[in-house]
């Protein structure tokens, strides 16, 4: 088999693990580990998608059913972090090319969830963001740029609503 047949055979046995019911959230994690998803000691509800092996998720965590991990470039999710149902965590985009095809060549950035912070249900994470530590992610934002630390963060695009405190 070739490598990339043998990549594509992985991830769809660690999609298969991710949304096994029958698994509790913590021996979930624990498989994921041994797939080569680098997973601390995490909580993750089933139902969620990995395309890639470029996730890690730390100790405390909590994952939500159906979250999508695109994985095409490294997703660092912190220490404590809690991400709600539905979001999803892009690396990869397109350029945009000529009135032919708009979608041209790929592009990837990783993205960073600092610790302790909560994305709320249906948050979208777009490439290259970095959320910094504490903050929270109101639920159907799209977080576009970066964040400060210990902000509420809220809308389409997300902007900041106000600090929060330590």
């Amino acid at each position: 088999m070739t490598q990339r047949l043998l990549r594509r055979l992985a991830l769809l046995i660690v999609n298969a693990v991710s949304s096994n019911r029958l698994l509790s959230a913590y021996g979930r994690a624990t498989l994921l580990r041994r797939l080569g998803i680098e997973v601390g000691h995490a909580r993750i509800d089933a139902g969620s998608q990995f395309h890639g092996f470029n996730a890690r998720i730390a100790d405390g965590c909590y994952v939500n059913e159906a979250v999508f991990f695109d994985g095409s470039a490294a997703i660092d999710i912190g220490p404590n972090v809690s991400i709600e149902m539905q979001c999803v965590l892009l690396t990869g985009s397109h350029e945009i090319g000529n009135t032919h095809q708009r979608a041209r060549g790929n592009t990837h950035a990783g993205l960073t969830i600092g610790e302790g912070s909560w994305l709320g249900a249906r948050v979208v994470v777009l490439p290259g963001v970095q959320i910094g530590a504490g903050c929270v992610i109101a639920t159907g934002s799209v977080v576009t740029k970066s964040t400060t630390p210990n902000s509420l963060y809220a809308g389409v695009p997300a902007t900041k609503m106000r600090d929060l405190p330590n």
